[in-house]
């Protein structure tokens, strides 16, 4: 049976390292866990000492001498109290592991006598593949590029990262593994010395590759498994740019001056006069951009003045050629599967005046391919009325930075509409208020989901919110929701406010399109946008238990949902990608049941899903979580609220049918198409064209 001990250095981070050796203590693969405090700040050691036991220790370095002596000090401490080791492990205290991924690491040293060191796939606090999951050894001219803040624009450093594709295979040899959390053999953590100590912090990794490479060893990295690195939280918090640079640059210079064989005497003396002159760099790189700053903030204002006078000017033109136009300003693109956007845009279009349908898109070079074909679908559309023109904008800037800004002035000046609805309050940024305002544009908000979950600057967000309540005629909701939190967040009249319900587009379900597919049965389908809402547990865990049952997945996969996708290794969940809505009847019809899987938060509480009204046409069992704004659908829907439950609710859909003639369906059916559930919307847009 080998041994293994794991050293976690904690450094004004407490409360990661509790967490943490909290996880270690229950795995069973683990012998020791040595804290070791080094000289944190705050009173960290005073804490962590109340964690000590039969399998965790608590020491204290006299002196924080960085990283490298703080790890050797926890290694020293367990040869002078513990039996010979056969594993260390190295752990950061703001990591996320599981037992399964450090005893493979175990394992696979056991049977690998020539790796030295082994090591999960590492992930970044969003799930994603961090993309230092490994790296090839540092090269003088790329760290020299890297250290000038100027060269690093001019010129692209020498590629050292790994392309994510070599993580297809399970085993992944590289150069050098990251130092937040690895496994390695003791005898040959021995026979290189362990850590170099003298760096302070950085490149102690790049160290120790050096030194194993020396020997004839290997690194190698598990990309079966993982562990999720929320990045250097006591480094981040302790060091400010000058001072963390300083000591990165030490021992980058350290590193190449002992350990890298190719380096010279001459690329030494340009590392270092990069390093000195990196002073320079910031200090002029500071004062250009208060300059740029300043010319842009009093130049934008100078613009904005200039472009609202030549609106006013133009005044008595525009009024004689302003057209009878709507301009509908999505929160989705039109190729994303088919949502209450397309049908309001297509309605507005068909009944009230030709509108444009647009959407902010990063502009084409800046696309990202990656699952793009799985993510999108065509929409195509024969309205002549309808005009689907994208909102390019710059990605790598702010909505109002300076580029956006002076191109949002620009583009309102010669936008030719009478009504502008808006779905989302940062869509304000990209025109000018004042200059619709003065031309009497109509401005609606027409608000269908509760969107500030979606982002962190909530403040940023509401106050935009506010201004897009001021400036609106109306504000239109889906969901009773979104009603009452208008009235208390904002102290919004309700005379201002109305709700619209989502709906089912009966033609597209009346005259289905069969879709060629093959469904194993018994199965369930979620037609839908798939992210972190979706109650994965439970599929999971019923799939898990149902191996003969399989459940379809049909619908575009966010960004944090990607993590479960990759993950996923049951063969009988299934991700199907995106489908053109005039397929949906067909698929939900093959279906044995349909779901509405999702986890209840600030977001769903005030959603009126599309997909139950299209669910409850095909006449199909739903089984579906519940809040509150589901109410309606009581007595036709196979609710569930936790995990646990999620079960019995798909046993009674198998078993118990529901009863579709009663009049209260048919009444639900009737006035939930787009064509009922949007008159009152139409009326709102034409009686406002009425008081023009």
């Amino acid at each position: 049976m080998s041994k293994t001990s794991v050293i976690v250095l904690n450094y004004n981070d407490k409360e990661n390292t509790k967490r943490i050796v909290g996880d270690y203590q229950s795995m069973e693969c683990l012998d020791h866990i040595v804290i070791v405090d080094n000289c944190s700040k705050d009173d960290s050691y005073k804490e962590l000492k109340k964690l000590e036991n039969k399998k965790v220790s608590v020491i204290e370095a006299k002196e924080n001498k960085g990283y490298a002596a703080g790890n050797n000090f926890g290694i020293q401490y367990i040869k002078d109290h513990f039996e010979t080791q056969d594993y260390y492990i190295i752990s950061n205290p703001d990591i996320y592991i599981e037992e399964e991924a450090i005893q493979k690491c175990i394992n696979y040293l056991n049977t690998h006598k020539n790796v030295a060191i082994v090591s999960p796939k590492m992930l970044n606090r969003n799930g994603d593949v961090h993309p230092l999951f490994g790296w090839k050894h540092r090269t003088l001219l790329g760290d020299i590029i890297e250290s000038s803040r100027w060269l690093s624009e001019i010129k692209k450093k020498p590629k050292e990262a790994y392309d994510k594709k070599v993580l297809e295979n399970d085993e992944v040899l590289v150069d050098c593994i990251p130092g937040s959390f690895f496994v390695i053999q003791a005898r040959i953590f021995e026979k290189i010395g362990y850590f170099d100590e003298n760096t302070f912090l950085y490149y102690e990794e790049d160290i120790i590759a050096k030194k194993i490479k020396k020997l004839g060893y290997q690194e190698v990295i598990l990309s079966k498994y993982s562990f999720k690195h929320m990045e250097g939280t006591s480094v981040n918090n302790s060091l400010k740019f000058m001072k963390k640079y300083n000591t990165f640059q030490k021992s980058k210079m350290y590193y190449h001056k002992n350990y890298n064989e190719k380096a010279n005497f001459i690329g030494l003396g340009i590392l270092w006069f990069v390093t000195k002159f990196r002073y320079v760099e910031e200090l002029l790189t500071n004062i250009y951009y208060k300059i740029k700053n300043f010319i842009l903030t009093y130049g934008l204002k100078i613009y904005k003045l200039l472009i609202l006078f030549i609106a006013l000017l133009s005044l008595p033109i525009y009024k004689i050629l302003q057209k009878k136009k709507c301009l509908y300003f999505s929160v989705v693109t039109w190729k994303w599967i088919k949502q209450r956007p397309h049908f309001v845009a297509l309605k507005i279009a068909s009944e009230v005046e030709p509108t444009i349908y647009t959407y902010t898109e990063p502009y084409p070079k800046y696309l990202k391919k990656e699952n793009h074909k799985m993510n999108v679908v065509q929409n195509e559309e024969t309205n002549e009325n309808l005009e689907i023109k994208p909102y390019y904008i710059v990605p790598e800037h702010l909505p109002n930075s300076w580029k956006n800004q002076f191109k949002a002035v620009t583009r309102t000046l010669f936008l030719n509409v009478d009504k502008v609805i808006y779905t989302n309050p940062f869509q304000v940024q990209y025109y000018f208020l004042k200059i619709l305002k003065l031309r009497g544009v109509q401005v609606f908000y027409e608000c269908m989901d509760n969107n500030i979950y979606f982002y962190n600057n909530k403040e940023e967000y509401e106050m935009y919110e506010k201004v897009l309540i001021e400036e609106s005629k109306k504000i239109i909701v889906s969901a009773t929701g979104l009603k009452k939190m208008f009235q208390e967040k904002y102290q919004c009249p309700e005379e201002k406010i109305t709700l619209v319900r989502n709906g089912y587009d009966e033609k597209t379900f009346k005259d289905k399109e069969e879709y060629s597919v093959t469904l194993q049965h018994p199965c369930a389908t979620y037609v839908g946008t798939i992210d972190d809402w979706f109650d994965f547990d439970s599929i999971q865990k019923y799939a898990k238990k149902h191996p003969d049952f399989t459940f379809y997945l049909y619908g575009p996969v966010g960004r944090n949902a990607q993590t479960f996708k990759e993950k996923n290794k049951l063969k009988n969940i299934c991700f199907m990608g995106s489908v053109e809505h005039k397929y949906v009847p067909s698929i939900l019809e093959k279906s044995d049941i349909v779901l509405l899987p999702f986890i209840i938060n600030s977001l769903i509480e005030d959603v009126d899903p599309v997909k139950m009204y299209e669910y409850l046409y095909m006449k199909k069992e739903v089984v579906s979580s519940y809040w509150e704004e589901l109410n309606q659908f009581q007595g036709l829907v196979h609710f569930y609220g936790e995990v646990k439950d999620f079960e019995s609710a798909m046993t009674d859909a198998l078993s118990h049918k529901h009863k579709y003639n009663t009049k209260d369906y048919q009444q639900l059916m009737k006035e939930s198409t787009w064509k009922e559930r949007l008159i009152e919307y139409m009326n709102i847009l034409k009686e406002e064209k009425n008081n023009d």
